[in-house]
């Protein structure tokens, strides 16, 4: 299930050419975070619903680590699906997915989605 402001990826195990048709919330991957984050979904979806996904620009509400701030360069997640973490050159060195406007608050805060496609 994808919640709102999750960072999603491509549904993988969808056949070829389906999986951009379809987005999962996405998983973490340690250390440098999940490179196949393409957005923020818009609203929660279950399995196999369309969902509104926030490829490129602003977004009002993403999921993002505590102590985000105004400015924090964020990565796919690391430690918890969904959660974009902030990157910190030369430790959670990934693709940066977004970039926050604000600080959080629980969790929550307004970005700049990146692009990634």
């Amino acid at each position: 299930a994808i919640a709102a402001g999750d960072w999603v990826q491509p549904d993988l195990a969808k056949a070829s050419g389906d999986e951009m048709l379809y987005a999962i919330e996405a998983g973490a991957v340690a250390t440098k975070g999940n490179p196949g984050v393409i957005g923020v979904a818009l609203a929660a979806a279950a399995a196999g619903e369309q969902v509104r996904v926030v490829v490129s620009g602003y977004c009002a509400s993403a999921y993002v680590s505590a102590a985000t701030v105004a400015g924090s360069a964020l990565v796919g997640p690391i430690g918890t699906a969904g959660q974009a973490a902030i990157e910190v050159p030369g430790t959670t060195t990934g693709a940066v997915c977004g970039y926050a406007l604000d600080a959080d608050t629980a969790n929550f805060a307004p970005v700049m989605v990146v692009k990634r496609f």
